[in-house]
């Protein structure tokens, strides 16, 4: 069983301990995207590949960025960039092709010039294809407006949709990845100074504390 504390020891010899507390319930999370898992993401073990879960939590980061911060991915960036610095992934449960995922984003930190971000994903309890292949209308994500946006939760009904997403969804996180990014001037390349409004606001809206990384170095 998975007790939401994990210890690693990543060196004996320099004895370098690492602490790890995971919130994991679907409720402490904000905002919601759908992850469909591709044919190639299943490693020879018949799950998803460990690693490819760093691709779908910069998915789920990035989306929230383009759609509620204003990020833009063009090749002419603004005068601050966001460089990811630090990523992690804990596993609880493996996942396989062809699930479709509920993906669920939370910052736990923001800081002057960086942004913690912890991404759950959450464990359909139905065979999705199985579910839908009679009835179009019977898909969860179209019910509840979860499309290629995704869902921003509004405080006063994030209860009621929480309520209908564990109808269909565990909710306790299969694999909970942590990563942080540091916004730093395109020119200078030195970290911004502080964050600009209209990004500081869309991240404000996906704040909970809902996770704490301690390191005893």
């Amino acid at each position: 069983m998975w007790s939401g504390k994990i210890f690693m020891v990543a060196n004996p010899g320099k004895r370098l301990f690492t602490t790890v507390e995971m919130e994991h319930k679907m409720q402490n999370y904000k905002y919601f995207l759908p992850i469909q898992t591709r044919w190639n993401d299943n490693d020879h073990y018949g799950h998803v590949n460990n690693s490819i879960y760093h691709f779908y939590v910069d998915t789920i980061v990035n989306n929230y960025l383009i759609w509620f911060c204003g990020l833009k991915t063009s090749n002419c960036p603004d005068k601050s960039v966001g460089y990811m610095v630090d990523t992690r992934c804990i596993y609880r449960k493996p996942l396989q092709y062809p699930q479709v995922l509920l993906g669920g984003l939370c910052i736990s930190k923001i800081g002057k010039s960086s942004v913690h971000y912890q991404v759950a994903f959450f464990e359909p309890k139905l065979d999705y294809t199985k579910m839908c292949s009679d009835n179009p209308q019977s898909d969860p994500h179209l019910k509840l407006g979860l499309g290629s946006r995704g869902l921003l939760l509004d405080p006063s009904t994030a209860s009621d949709f929480i309520s209908e997403m564990v109808e269909h969804y565990h909710d306790k996180a299969s694999v909970v990845g942590k990563s942080v990014h540091v916004f730093v001037n395109s020119k200078s390349q030195k970290p911004a100074s502080k964050l600009n409004e209209h990004l500081l606001s869309g991240l404000q809206n996906v704040f909970a504390p809902c996770a704490v990384t301690k390191s005893n170095l």
